[in-house]
């Protein structure tokens, strides 16, 4: 099976005779062969889904109720907290001549003096 050629020292090295290198070779193609076809193969094969995996879930129960801190913003608020009056801005005096000066039937330029002349002299 193995030839023992001497060596230059003297000794013997094991060299594997042609019969055996083709043997093997033969072996690797069919190796590989196989590992190219069963692979492949093998990525195909898909695992049957359990009965219960694609059923809908249940519904989760509902949030829990915030708390009321002051209450709707309806009511009054609590004892002790300061509201400031509202604020007559320029916009909104000249938003009611506007509104005065149609109920009195005013229209046009004598509309836009009536405006100019009672906004600013509230």
């Amino acid at each position: 099976m193995l030839e023992r050629p001497p060596d230059r020292l003297g000794g013997t090295v094991l060299r594997p005779n042609r019969a055996y290198l083709e043997i093997m070779h033969s072996r690797l193609a069919v190796a590989v062969a196989l590992a190219f076809v069963v692979v492949p193969a093998a990525a195909q094969i898909v695992p049957t889904p359990p009965a219960l995996e694609n059923r809908i879930p249940a519904p989760l129960p509902p949030p829990a109720q915030p708390p009321i801190i002051n209450g709707p913003l309806g009511q009054s608020p609590p004892p002790g907290v300061y509201v400031p009056p509202r604020l007559n801005t320029q916009s909104d005096r000249v938003i009611g001549c506007q509104h005065q000066g149609r109920a009195d039937g005013l229209r046009g330029k004598r509309l836009q003096s009536y405006v100019r002349d009672c906004a600013n002299a509230n």
